[in-house]
């Protein structure tokens, strides 16, 4: 299992990515968490072809206070 800060990734024997968002409410209120969400959604989205045969879960926790930039470096760091 290979961890960052917001990303936790497993391979499987599979071709098909298998993803999972969460977002802690300890992030702040619906409109943060949200807006979090959609920005992990959009750097999948760009990026999923890197994703083919593993297990992605990106979880975000604690206090967050990243740019959309920070969030996508972190990701595929």
């Amino acid at each position: 299992m290979e961890r960052r800060r917001i990303v936790f990734i497993h391979k499987l024997p599979s071709e098909t990515p298998q993803v999972g968002f969460f977002v802690s409410k300890q992030i702040g209120n619906a409109v943060k968490r949200n807006l979090v969400k959609r920005w992990l959604r959009e750097v999948y989205r760009k990026h999923k072809t890197e994703f083919l045969g593993v297990w992605v879960i990106f979880r975000v926790r604690k206090k967050f206070s990243y740019t959309f930039q920070d969030v996508e470096k972190d990701i595929l760091g």
